[in-house]
This record gives C-alpha cells, structure tokens and sequence, in this order.
C-alpha cells in the first residue's frame, strides 16, 4: 500500500497541481538551510506552496519511505520467499530487519519533525496550515496593499 501511494505521490509530483509539482518547489539544499537558520530566528519568508524546508522534508520522507518499502520486501522475500524480492534468500533476513526497522523509525521521527515544522510555520505567520493542506488553499497577501486577495 505504501509503495502505491508513493507512487501516487511521484505521478502527482509530475502532472499534478501548480504547487504538487516537484518542479515548483525543489531547491538546492543550501536553500533549505538558509530557511531553516531563518526560521531559529523567527524571521522566515511566507511562501503560498512549500517553503525550502517543506521541500527538503518532502524529498526526506519520500526517500525513507521509499528504503522503508524496499526494505520490507526484502524481509519478505528472506523471511517467506515471497513477494518482488522473493528470490533474495534467508541469509540476511536479521540485517534486512533491522535495517527495515531503522527507516520505519526515521520515517517516524520525520513524521513528526514535519508536525512539529507546520505548528511553528503556522504560529509565526498566523494562518491555520493544516486547513491550507487539507483544503489546498491559502490567502495570498498582495505586497503593494498588504490586503488579502483569494
């Protein structure tokens, strides 16, 4: 199920809306750590998408899930000879666990390294980002008026 909706997630990366699409979004990761050290001191920039660090949390969840899932189909494949992996043989079925487990974990800490992320994105610019993601839309503030514009 994971692997189909990271899959999902990559299709829609790609053809997706203007603020889903990777191309709108990615940068470098000095960028996202131009932010980040802006967003310590409380004075990050507002963006209508994803922020520098939103993007680098993207590509960081996509990657864990991504050897999450990889990972799991080898301890398949070793543990019950089964699945996409399934010709990967039992002797390293301990190592594949544990190194299953490890990105189950970091994915986790991600999850809420992320949560922790929106609550402070949310505090510091004084909009409810959670309703922006789950309905897709955000007040856009005109500089010259400083007015919100829908």
């Amino acid at each position: 199920m994971v692997a189909g909706l990271l899959l999902f997630r990559l299709v829609w990366g790609i053809i997706g809306n203007e603020y889903a699409q990777f191309s709108s979004f990615l940068c470098s990761p000095v960028q996202s750590i131009t932010y980040i050290k802006d967003l310590a001191a409380l004075k990050t920039k507002r963006y209508l998408g994803h922020n520098p660090a939103g993007a680098a949390m993207i590509v960081l969840l996509l990657v864990s899930l991504l050897l999450t899932v990889i990972t799991g189909f080898a301890v398949l494949g070793a543990d019950q000879a089964s699945g996409p992996l399934a010709a990967i043989g039992s002797g390293n079925e301990k190592m594949w666990e544990e190194v299953h487990e490890f990105f189950a974990n970091f994915t986790l800490l991600l999850v809420f390294v992320h949560v922790v992320g929106v609550a402070v994105e949310s505090y510091i610019h004084r909009e409810n980002l959670v309703r922006a993601m789950l309905h897709g839309y955000k007040k856009v503030l005109t500089e010259s008026t400083d007015k919100v514009r829908d």
